[in-house]
Order: structure tokens, then sequence, then C-alpha cells
């Protein structure tokens, strides 16, 4: 098989097909067989599939800690409310003691 026929099929130009075929050096494919391919891709997508899992689960972590921030917040800002509540009422008792 001469080296030009080799390179037909692919939509390559023309100064690179130039220096293929002035190359001494044999390129070799990096998958020899489609069942390579096929392994390569199934090992993309357990991956892929396991990032997205982690994913879901620091993003439902992270609603969890968020909901009990808000909470912690909410109750932390009433308890503020209620001694200044108290705060005012004491110092106005002491007004009219007085």
């Amino acid at each position: 098989m001469n080296k030009s026929s080799q390179y037909e099929n692919y939509k390559l130009d023309k100064e690179l097909i130039e220096l293929l075929e002035d190359s001494d050096v044999e390129f070799e494919m990096f998958f020899q067989t489609p069942d390579q391919i096929e392994k390569y891709f199934e090992s993309l997508e357990e991956r892929s599939l396991f990032l997205i899992s982690n994913t879901k689960e620091i993003e439902q972590m992270f609603e969890n800690i968020r909901h009990t921030y808000q909470e912690t917040k909410n109750k932390l800002n009433e308890q503020v409310t209620n001694k200044k509540k108290i705060k005012a009422d004491l110092e106005k008792n002491v007004k009219v003691k007085i």
C-alpha cells in the first residue's frame, strides 16, 4: 500500500499529507481495535457518571448546610430582637424608678 492512498480517506490538508509522506517515521494508531475504543468510552462514561453522582451528593450536602445556616441565622436574629426588647423595657423601668 503506498502512503498517499493511506491518507486518501481522511480530510487532511495537502501540506500535512506531504509532511506525512516525506517522514520516515511510522505513526501507530492509538487504538488498535474497535474493542479498545469501546472500552475507553465505557471508562469515560463510568467516570462521568461517578462525577455526576458525586456532584449531586455535594449539592445535597450544600443545600442541607445552607438550610441549617438559614435556620440558625433566623433563630439568632429572633433572639437578638427579643434581647433588644428586654433591654429597652429594662431601660424604661430604670428611668421610671429614677
